[in-house]
């Protein structure tokens, strides 16, 4: 591990602001594929410094979809590996930055962390099969930020490591969580995070960590003196999982959704019983629709929103809620997840519409009209070929039922 002192990042962000400054970005969005490595966390903390958002993109993604965000945010640039450079040349019609070397001689003032300007707009499945983007403030970030050090005890002598997609908005939580604690962050290539995580645990003496149960699962049975809490969210806690870290540490359930700021429910899990049960807001509510006619009696199905602080843009300070799609009723005080209420599935932690899947095939050749539905466990594409264009897909005996 190479050890960065925070004096010195805070001189190499302040550095990089100057560039991004230069080149348009102030008040902008910068978007950025950076991955992995010291470069991620130090874009955020260089755009942050001159009021600009970051929008983290996925060169997986095709080119069209790429172009589609760098146009829909009205990007100053893009911040990108020298490997994709030429890429991002092709397809953006804005200045492409893949150099990340900047003068260290620049003056570090400090800066205030909290703001009304955006923080970041990370993208996440529309039902259209169009990515939507997801706004959320400085003001939000630092106080789920200061929430999470407070309620997971992250001060100075903290190691968090990095263990979120760079996509995925855990990361830019894990960013703030450390600019305002001065806690150290480990950065770790993406491949070892996914297929050495013990390694990395007991090599940087990690003491804080958020990730996904899938990803922590490959953990189980390792021995880590130093850790401290396991934050898991993204998806369903598994009993199985929970069974398997036996105290070792304090294991949190955490749950929240990309359209507000990162996680928004806290809970420490005790036992098996606790999966599946909501914790406590980090700030701002947590309800259930009709929220005064579910709490008089013992179980009663609704639709749980999020509201307060940690909102995003259009929730945030406007006392309005976000519906989250998630069913959920009370049970001995808590709100237990009852599953989706829509079509929203969700695989490695990140969330797809059935609606997305359909156009997507439909956008090819390959089929006239496609519905994927949900059987038991599996996900069934039910689709009619370009031969039945004309016929009457409302009729077909297994089309109809779903169309």
């Amino acid at each position: 591990w190479h050890a960065t002192a925070h004096t010195k990042v805070a001189q190499q962000a302040a550095a990089l602001a100057s560039r991004l400054a230069q080149l348009g970005c102030t008040k902008r969005f910068v978007v950025s594929s950076i991955s992995e490595g010291y470069s991620l966390p130090l874009v955020y903390l260089a755009a942050w410094r001159i009021d600009a958002a970051v929008a983290p993109i996925d060169c997986e993604d095709r080119d069209d979809e790429l172009a589609d965000v760098v146009k829909r945010l009205d990007a100053a640039v893009v911040v990108c590996e020298e490997k994709d450079a030429e890429r991002f040349r092709r397809l953006a019609t804005v200045p492409v930055l893949a150099s990340l070397v900047v003068n260290e001689a620049c003056a570090a003032p400090p800066v205030p962390f909290a703001s009304d300007a955006y923080a970041h707009c990370f993208f996440t499945s529309g039902s259209t099969g169009r990515p939507k983007g997801c706004l959320v403030s400085r003001n939000a970030l630092a106080t789920y930020a200061r929430a999470r050090n407070r309620v997971d005890g992250v001060d100075a002598t903290s190691v968090l490591l990095l263990a979120s997609h760079h996509a995925f908005d855990p990361t830019v939580g894990d960013v703030a969580q450390c600019a305002l604690s001065q806690a150290s962050l480990c950065c770790a290539p993406r491949r070892e995070v996914v297929f050495a995580l013990a390694e990395l645990l007991r090599s940087s003496r990690c003491t804080h960590i958020t990730t996904t149960p899938p990803l922590f699962a490959t953990c189980v049975g390792g021995a880590f003196p130093c850790l401290r809490v396991v934050a898991l969210g993204g998806e369903a806690l598994p009993p199985k999982l929970v069974e398997a870290c036996g105290g070792a540490f304090s294991l949190v359930s955490v749950y929240g959704v990309t359209e507000c700021c990162v996680y928004q429910a806290h809970r420490v899990v005790k036992a098996v019983g606790d999966c599946g049960l909501l914790g406590s807001a980090l700030v701002g509510t947590i309800s259930l629709e009709d929220c005064e006619v579910v709490l008089r009696g013992p179980l009663v199905d609704g639709a749980s929103y999020l509201g307060g602080e940690s909102g995003g843009h259009g929730s945030d300070g406007q006392g309005r809620y976000y519906r989250t799609g998630d069913g959920g009723a009370v049970e001995d005080g808590a709100i237990r997840l009852q599953g989706r209420l829509d079509d929203q599935i969700k695989r490695s932690g990140r969330r797809t519409e059935l609606g997305a899947l359909d156009a997507a095939l439909e956008a090819t050749a390959l089929v006239a009209a496609c519905r994927f539905v949900l059987v038991d466990d599996a996900l069934v594409a039910c689709c009619a070929s370009p031969a039945a264009r004309s016929a009457n897909l409302d009729a077909d005996p297994v089309l109809g039922p779903v169309l």
